[in-house]
């Protein structure tokens, strides 16, 4: 007995000692994973649940695994149940909980963004959760896993994939909200390096830009004065920042109206900083820093750049793969290569869907919580968003260049360049060099050529002048049609060509026509000599006729489309638009010859 008693005292003191050793590490092992990058922060830190839920966070110890395993399985079933909103509770626990794994975040902003989003009846209500999924990680997730690479992909794709990509039915819903939110931060060059160098340098503080402009703390009080609803500066800022202005008196949208008003324009590009910075966490300096190296170039010097369209999903992908890159590497010295493939990659869309075409006047319905008959939107609510992406020409050298010094960045390291990105760079100059030739960039597209040529100079594909090399891609892409479907093919291609110069996307009407003249070419001079006049198409100019008729009579295109067709037609064909004129009120007539009168009824 005594024995027992003696063996249980050796192994406490043991066990203390033990305690007292391991504790005496803990200092060293801290400074260890700093110097590493891999200190851990304190869950719960900062957020809103903290002090609920820090007593019982320490009080777990031991059992915390156990109690995370059944919060995961508890989280998963409720939203198997449709529990949407408790499961999204939960799972902003589970992360609280587990600060300091990625793949925690990424799991959650993953099941938010892709599986409740689409559960959601409507899209505005769908667009909540794709929201809630890159806010949990951008503003969350980030926050406790500085320079994680994982956690900087998944940010991006949701905006490259969920809301840039096709896959989701409601991705030009996205889009348009987005743009809708970005556009009044942005101003009128969405994301210009003047509007943005002026946002820049605004102070973060509202108390020393006041104080820095007096003209500007007198209207700040004079708004304050004058209108009830506002308090204090909070409240007057709070108002001019959600748009919550209605129900002021005159006097004050009078004031805010007044664009000439020097202090109205300061409190404004307040607001519109505090927006872009606290709102969507991106820094106006480092946009100004894409600009310049990824906008789009001028095609008639080569070298004149513009600005992104910072309205566009990619545009927000490229940021967060450009500032990840940056993050990552000064963290680890190794490529980035998930993030370096969605910076091209984004930059590749810029160049297919980079130019955005906005003909709505009014907002896209909004799903707001707790505003009493707002909760849900139905479905005809949804009809008649007008919006659509196409190609930026403008955006290929960006993105061709990319590519290329992408690859070049690997040369010199003990890295070999991914397979894929040979393959991506050459096929995206291969599109360039097509598209360039058909909107009449013709010098520009041989440089390209010529190009391709150098860096594939064995390659058989590139020996031949770039007008057959252009040729023979646009015969890999119909050479299995027969003249049937090329007759479709002809007059779909006019029909889209007429709808993006309905909407002001010049250059891709162009490319659509001259596509379409290219195929109707090929058809008649190769089945003409072998079928005769059995398969032979019209002169292109009677199927462009036919089509443009066919484009204003179809019950499906949006009359404001037509509209504007018709009235841009009247400004650079005036003789068309009479043509088209004379054949609608023909139509017109012959329809009211032959409608039965009242008689017959």
């Amino acid at each position: 007995m005594k024995n027992n008693r003696f063996i249980t005292l050796v192994l406490i003191l043991l066990a203390l000692v033990l305690l007292a050793l391991a504790a005496s590490r803990l200092s060293p092992l801290d400074s260890v994973r700093r110097e590493l990058g891999l200190d851990y922060e304190e869950p719960l830190k900062g957020s809103e649940i903290a002090g609920e839920l820090r007593i019982p966070t320490v009080a777990m110890f031991t059992f915390r695994s156990l109690i995370l395993d059944y919060l995961w399985i508890r989280a998963d079933n409720l939203k198997n149940d449709g529990q949407y909103f408790d499961a999204l509770h939960l799972s902003r626990l589970i992360c609280a909980l587990q600060p300091n794994l990625a793949s925690v975040w990424d799991f959650q902003a993953w099941n938010m963004a892709y599986n409740i989003s689409v559960a959601m009846p409507t899209f505005p209500e769908r667009w909540n959760w794709v929201r809630a999924g890159f806010e949990l990680l951008r503003d969350e997730g980030l926050k406790y896993n500085p320079g994680n690479e994982k956690i900087y992909h998944s940010l991006v794709m949701i905006f490259q994939h969920k809301m840039g990509a096709i896959s989701d039915d409601a991705h030009y819903y996205y889009k348009l909200r987005l743009a809708t939110e970005m556009m009044p931060i942005l101003g009128v060059g969405n994301g210009t390096n003047e509007e943005l160098a002026a946002l820049a340098g605004v102070d973060r503080s509202w108390d020393k830009y006041r104080s820095k402009n007096l003209d500007l703390a007198a209207l700040a009080d004079k708004l304050v004065e004058i209108e009830p609803k506002f308090d204090n500066d909070k409240d007057m800022l709070k108002g001019v920042a959600e748009q919550g202005l209605k129900g002021c008196v005159p006097e004050v949208l009078e004031i805010l109206g007044n664009a000439a008003n020097l202090a109205v324009r300061k409190l404004e590009f307040y607001v519109r900083s505090g927006q872009l910075r606290d709102t969507w966490k991106m820094d106006p300096n480092t946009m100004i820093e894409i600009n310049n190296k990824y906008g789009p170039v001028d095609l008639r010097d080569g070298m004149t750049r513009g600005n992104i369209d910072w309205r566009l999903p990619y545009a927000h992908a490229l940021y967060w793969a450009y500032v990840g890159i940056k993050a990552v590497e000064v963290k680890k010295n190794y490529h980035p290569t998930r993030l370096e493939r969605n910076l091209y990659h984004n930059l590749q869309n810029f160049f297919h869907y980079g130019q955005l075409n906005i003909y709505q006047s009014a907002p896209p319905p909004v799903a707001t919580e707790r505003e009493e008959g707002q909760e849900i939107l139905r479905r005809p609510d949804q009809v008649g968003l007008r919006a659509f992406v196409s190609q930026d020409l403008t955006m290929f050298p960006v993105a061709y260049q990319a590519t290329k010094d992408l690859i070049s960045s690997y040369e010199g390291t003990d890295e070999r360049v991914p397979g894929g990105f040979q393959v991506g760079s050459m096929n995206l100059g291969r599109n360039g060099v097509v598209d360039l030739f058909l909107a009449g960039h013709e010098k520009m597209a041989r440089n390209y050529y010529n190009d391709l040529r150098s860096r594939e100079p064995e390659n058989p594909e590139f020996q031949v002048p770039i007008e057959k090399f252009v040729q023979g891609y646009l015969r890999e892409e119909i050479a299995s049609i027969t003249p049937k479907q090329a007759s479709n093919f002809i007059k779909s291609g006019l029909r889209d060509s007429f709808w993006r110069y309905a909407v002001g996307d010049i250059q891709n009407s162009r490319i659509r026509e001259e596509f379409a003249r290219l195929v109707h070419k090929k058809f008649n001079e190769e089945f003409d000599d072998v079928e005769g006049d059995r398969t032979s198409l019209p002169d292109f100019a009677e199927m462009r006729w036919l089509a443009m008729m066919e484009f204003l009579g179809d019950d499906a295109v949006d009359p404001y489309v037509k509209g504007q067709f018709m009235a841009r037609l009247e400004i650079e064909y005036p003789e068309i638009h009479k043509r088209v004129m004379e054949k609608i009120t023909q139509l017109r007539q012959q329809a009211a010859d032959k409608s039965p009168g009242p008689l017959a009824q």
